[in-house]
């Protein structure tokens, strides 16, 4: 019996799982990312990230998201009283949205991929250095609330 089929499968199961599996990690990143930062410096929900893994979608999510993170450690930085950083992180991101979305026009394709890829690598890169530098500083994303004073009632939980 030959093996070439089991191959070509296996083959087959690999080219379509990797790329998904890659971008969960992506999104885990960017998931990571937004819950290290104070639900009052969020300009989006930490879910709204998974919208990445959805064809097509992510076409158009992917400009939001890049836009809103950047809002987002603008405000962060300022609440935790970072000095703010210069960065072509935003630049890079949105080189990586129009690249992706340019891959749809025929002709430069191809190109516009490979650019897309290589955006995509640098983009997370920086936000994967960013998810370092804020776990190391000090500023948990949500502050102790203050003791409530003795017999008092309960205060609800935050939400």
């Amino acid at each position: 019996m030959d093996g070439s089929p089991i191959v070509l499968v296996m083959l087959l199961i690999w080219l379509v799982c990797s790329p998904i599996l890659i971008g969960v990690f992506f999104a885990l990143t960017l998931w990571k990312l937004l819950k290290l930062c104070a639900p009052e410096s969020r300009t989006m929900r930490p879910g709204s990230v998974w919208w990445l893994l959805v064809p097509l979608v992510n076409l158009v999510v992917q400009f939001f998201i890049v836009l809103r993170i950047e809002t987002t450690l603008a405000n962060e930085f300022r609440r935790r009283q970072l000095p703010a950083e210069r960065s072509t992180r935003k630049e890079v991101g949105l080189a990586w949205c129009i690249s992706t979305a340019a891959t749809l026009v025929p002709g430069i394709g191809p190109l516009a991929l490979v650019v897309g890829l290589v955006c995509w690598m640098l983009y997370w890169i920086a936000i994967a250095r960013l998810v370092s530098v804020l776990e190391s500083v000090p500023g948990a994303a949500t502050p102790a609330a203050p003791a409530a004073p003795p017999g008092s009632p309960p205060q609800p939980p935050m939400t």
